[in-house]
Protein backbone atom coordinates (compact mmCIF):
# COMPACT_ATOMS: atom_id res chain seq x y z
CA UNK A 1 0.00 0.00 0.00
CA UNK A 2 3.19 2.59 0.76
CA UNK A 3 4.26 1.96 -2.93
CA UNK A 4 0.99 2.71 -4.19
CA UNK A 5 0.67 5.41 -1.91
CA UNK A 6 3.98 6.57 -3.20
CA UNK A 7 2.68 6.56 -6.84
CA UNK A 8 0.09 8.53 -6.34
CA UNK A 9 1.69 11.22 -4.31
CA UNK A 10 4.26 11.03 -7.15
CA UNK A 11 1.82 11.25 -10.11
CA UNK A 12 0.11 14.64 -8.69
CA UNK A 13 3.13 16.82 -8.50
CA UNK A 14 5.97 14.66 -10.91
CA UNK A 15 4.20 16.26 -13.99
CA UNK A 16 4.65 19.92 -12.84
CA UNK A 17 8.69 19.51 -14.28
CA UNK A 18 7.80 17.92 -17.54
CA UNK A 19 5.37 20.38 -19.03
CA UNK A 20 7.97 22.32 -21.03
CA UNK A 21 9.04 19.27 -22.42
CA UNK A 22 5.11 18.37 -23.27
CA UNK A 23 4.71 21.30 -24.64
CA UNK A 24 7.66 21.63 -26.97
CA UNK A 25 7.07 17.68 -27.92
CA UNK A 26 3.54 18.70 -28.80
CA UNK A 27 3.58 22.00 -29.68
CA UNK A 28 0.94 23.62 -27.29
CA UNK A 29 1.13 26.78 -25.32
CA UNK A 30 1.06 26.48 -21.66
CA UNK A 31 -2.41 27.54 -21.40
CA UNK A 32 -3.34 24.17 -22.89
CA UNK A 33 -0.71 22.31 -20.76
CA UNK A 34 -3.08 23.02 -17.89
CA UNK A 35 -4.98 20.72 -18.61
CA UNK A 36 -2.37 18.06 -17.78
CA UNK A 37 -2.17 18.93 -14.58
CA UNK A 38 -5.66 20.93 -13.54
CA UNK A 39 -7.64 17.68 -15.50
CA UNK A 40 -6.37 15.29 -13.11
CA UNK A 41 -6.78 16.72 -9.95
CA UNK A 42 -10.25 18.37 -10.85
CA UNK A 43 -11.80 14.68 -11.63
CA UNK A 44 -9.52 13.13 -9.19
CA UNK A 45 -10.86 15.58 -6.40
CA UNK A 46 -14.10 15.49 -7.36
CA UNK A 47 -14.60 11.81 -7.07
CA UNK A 48 -13.07 10.81 -4.02
CA UNK A 49 -16.33 10.20 -2.33
CA UNK A 50 -17.82 8.20 -5.31
CA UNK A 51 -14.69 5.79 -5.00
CA UNK A 52 -15.14 5.72 -0.91
CA UNK A 53 -18.97 4.63 -1.50
CA UNK A 54 -17.95 1.82 -4.47
CA UNK A 55 -15.39 0.58 -2.06
CA UNK A 56 -18.14 0.15 0.41
CA UNK A 57 -20.47 -1.70 -2.00
CA UNK A 58 -18.16 -3.89 -4.12
CA UNK A 59 -15.47 -4.39 -1.51
CA UNK A 60 -12.48 -2.33 -1.01
CA UNK A 61 -10.34 -5.18 -2.41
CA UNK A 62 -12.03 -5.24 -5.86
CA UNK A 63 -11.96 -1.63 -5.36
CA UNK A 64 -8.35 -1.17 -4.91
CA UNK A 65 -7.70 -3.50 -7.63
CA UNK A 66 -10.07 -2.18 -10.15
CA UNK A 67 -8.55 1.27 -9.67
CA UNK A 68 -5.16 -0.04 -9.49
CA UNK A 69 -5.53 -1.68 -12.70
CA UNK A 70 -7.02 1.36 -14.28
CA UNK A 71 -4.90 3.54 -13.25
CA UNK A 72 -2.10 1.49 -14.74
CA UNK A 73 -3.73 1.51 -18.28
CA UNK A 74 -4.09 5.57 -17.90
CA UNK A 75 -0.58 5.76 -16.89
CA UNK A 76 0.63 3.77 -19.92
CA UNK A 77 -1.99 5.16 -22.31
CA UNK A 78 -0.43 8.69 -20.74
CA UNK A 79 3.08 7.57 -21.73
CA UNK A 80 2.33 6.78 -25.27
CA UNK A 81 -0.13 9.28 -26.40
CA UNK A 82 0.61 9.93 -30.04
CA UNK A 83 -1.44 13.09 -29.43
CA UNK A 84 -1.97 15.91 -26.83
CA UNK A 85 -5.52 15.26 -26.95
CA UNK A 86 -4.98 10.99 -25.91
CA UNK A 87 -2.26 12.81 -23.32
CA UNK A 88 -5.40 14.98 -21.90
CA UNK A 89 -7.88 12.18 -22.40
CA UNK A 90 -5.38 9.94 -20.04
CA UNK A 91 -4.66 12.31 -17.10
CA UNK A 92 -8.29 13.31 -17.23
CA UNK A 93 -9.15 9.00 -16.72
CA UNK A 94 -6.47 8.99 -14.35
CA UNK A 95 -7.83 11.01 -11.71
CA UNK A 96 -10.83 9.46 -10.91
CA UNK A 97 -9.50 6.22 -10.76
CA UNK A 98 -6.67 7.40 -8.32
CA UNK A 99 -9.50 8.01 -5.86
CA UNK A 100 -11.57 4.93 -6.04
CA UNK A 101 -7.88 3.62 -4.58
CA UNK A 102 -8.08 6.06 -2.13
CA UNK A 103 -10.38 4.77 0.35
CA UNK A 104 -9.43 1.14 -0.46
CA UNK A 105 -5.70 1.65 0.42
CA UNK A 106 -5.94 2.87 4.16
CA UNK A 107 -8.54 -0.32 4.92
CA UNK A 108 -5.25 -2.59 4.79
CA UNK A 109 -2.77 -0.11 6.06
CA UNK A 110 -5.09 0.24 9.29
CA UNK A 111 -7.52 -2.24 9.76
CA UNK A 112 -5.81 -5.24 8.33
CA UNK A 113 -2.52 -4.80 10.98
CA UNK A 114 -3.87 -5.78 14.77
CA UNK A 115 -3.97 -2.86 16.96
CA UNK A 116 -0.26 -1.88 18.66
CA UNK A 117 3.04 -1.92 17.77
CA UNK A 118 2.30 -3.23 14.10
CA UNK A 119 -0.07 -1.37 13.00
CA UNK A 120 2.10 1.81 14.16
CA UNK A 121 4.80 0.44 12.14
CA UNK A 122 2.59 0.26 9.17
CA UNK A 123 0.95 3.92 9.20
CA UNK A 124 4.50 5.27 10.25
CA UNK A 125 6.05 3.74 7.17
CA UNK A 126 2.55 5.17 5.29
CA UNK A 127 3.46 8.62 6.49
CA UNK A 128 7.23 8.17 5.47
CA UNK A 129 6.54 7.30 2.40
CA UNK A 130 3.40 10.21 1.73
CA UNK A 131 6.12 12.27 2.77
CA UNK A 132 8.51 11.90 0.29
CA UNK A 133 8.21 15.91 -0.55
CA UNK A 134 10.65 17.69 -2.95
CA UNK A 135 12.17 13.86 -3.35
CA UNK A 136 8.90 13.72 -6.31
CA UNK A 137 10.44 16.90 -8.47
CA UNK A 138 13.93 16.00 -8.13
CA UNK A 139 12.58 12.11 -9.51
CA UNK A 140 10.97 14.06 -12.40
CA UNK A 141 13.94 16.49 -13.33
CA UNK A 142 15.89 13.43 -13.10
CA UNK A 143 13.27 11.23 -15.37
CA UNK A 144 12.55 13.74 -17.98
CA UNK A 145 16.18 14.55 -18.00
CA UNK A 146 17.63 11.38 -18.99
CA UNK A 147 14.51 9.48 -20.17
CA UNK A 148 12.69 11.76 -21.34
CA UNK A 149 9.15 12.84 -20.38
CA UNK A 150 7.30 10.21 -21.53
CA UNK A 151 9.14 7.78 -18.89
CA UNK A 152 7.20 9.86 -15.97
CA UNK A 153 3.99 7.85 -16.47
CA UNK A 154 6.02 4.47 -17.97
CA UNK A 155 8.25 4.39 -14.82
CA UNK A 156 5.05 3.65 -12.94
CA UNK A 157 3.39 0.81 -14.85
CA UNK A 158 5.99 -1.96 -13.81
CA UNK A 159 5.73 -0.76 -9.99
CA UNK A 160 1.43 -1.15 -10.25
CA UNK A 161 1.76 -4.35 -11.56
CA UNK A 162 3.75 -5.03 -8.30
CA UNK A 163 1.03 -3.82 -6.19
CA UNK A 164 -1.96 -6.06 -8.23
CA UNK A 165 0.36 -9.10 -7.49
CA UNK A 166 0.60 -7.82 -4.08
CA UNK A 167 -2.93 -6.80 -3.59
CA UNK A 168 -4.27 -10.29 -4.47
CA UNK A 169 -1.65 -12.06 -1.91
CA UNK A 170 -1.59 -9.63 0.60
CA UNK A 171 -5.34 -8.07 0.80
CA UNK A 172 -7.81 -9.81 2.48
CA UNK A 173 -10.84 -10.13 0.38
CA UNK A 174 -14.02 -8.41 1.71
CA UNK A 175 -17.80 -8.25 0.73
CA UNK A 176 -20.02 -5.66 0.42
CA UNK A 177 -23.03 -5.75 3.19
CA UNK A 178 -26.11 -7.92 2.22
CA UNK A 179 -28.64 -5.31 0.74
CA UNK A 180 -26.22 -3.10 -0.08
CA UNK A 181 -27.08 -1.25 -3.48
CA UNK A 182 -25.50 1.96 -4.91
CA UNK A 183 -28.28 4.99 -4.04
CA UNK A 184 -27.43 8.65 -5.01
CA UNK A 185 -29.02 9.56 -1.29
CA UNK A 186 -27.21 8.81 1.88
CA UNK A 187 -29.36 6.46 3.96
CA UNK A 188 -30.54 7.96 7.24
CA UNK A 189 -28.95 6.95 10.29
CA UNK A 190 -31.24 5.30 13.04
CA UNK A 191 -30.24 6.82 16.32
Amino acid sequence: MSMLQFFIAVDVTVVNIALPAIGADYGVDGHSLTWVVVGYTITGGGLLMLGGRLGDLLGRRRTLLAGTILFGAASLLAGLAPSFPILVAARLLQGPVRQSRCPARWRPSCCCSPEGPRRSRALSVWAAVASCGGRRFALSGIITAHLGWRWIFLISVPFILIVIVAALFLVPADRSAPGDRFGWTYPARSC
